[in-house]
């Protein structure tokens, strides 16, 4: 026995405009506080510092970078022609993996300068590099020596690169 039509059960007419409401709602919160998480611009610090106070910029030894900064113009002299190891890491500002890494890749090229060259490769910036050395994802970070490629790195902690550059300057 079938169910007239006027008796099936119904939604009410506004359940689904409620609903979206709902989870736009939801959805502006979090929003919310992730752009105000990640948006600030002064981080709360330790230090207090007293209103009126002049306060004076300093760069500190470890904010100087080490890394070379790689662009298609510099890239077959400070990589290709290098008599040195290379590692070079291809990432980009967006990129949160890369920005994670990006302390590992300075503190590798501070510990093994004179040793180790290591460089930075903007994706954005620089998408021929990119395309010719098939960087798919980044972070991709592949060392270089004598002008070829021997090995990818994906995916590696300061002290597996550490261990890798070792392992290749030894050879």
């Amino acid at each position: 026995m079938s169910v007239p039509r006027e008796k099936e059960p119904k939604f009410h007419s506004n359940y689904w405009e409620k609903m979206t409401k709902n989870i736009a709602l939801l959805l502006g919160f979090g929003m919310l506080g992730l752009v105000v998480s990640v948006g600030c611009d002064n981080p709360p610090t330790a230090e207090k510092v007293e209103p009126n106070t002049k306060v004076e910029k300093t760069e500190s030894a470890d904010a100087q970078h080490h890394a070379l900064t790689l662009t298609t113009e510099n890239f077959d002299s400070s990589v290709l022609e290098s008599d040195q190891l290379v590692l070079v890491d291809f990432w980009a500002t967006w990129c949160p993996p890369c920005v994670a890494i990006a302390p590992d890749i300075e503190e590798l090229a501070k510990d093994y300068e004179g040793k180790l060259v290591v460089g930075k490769v903007d994706v954005d910036s620089n998408k021929d590099l990119a395309m010719e050395y098939d960087v798919t994802a980044i972070p991709h970070l592949m060392f270089v020596k004598n002008g070829e490629v021997v090995k990818i790195a994906k995916g590696r902690t300061a002290k597996a690169l550490k261990a890798e550059a070792d392992e290749l300057m030894a050879e």
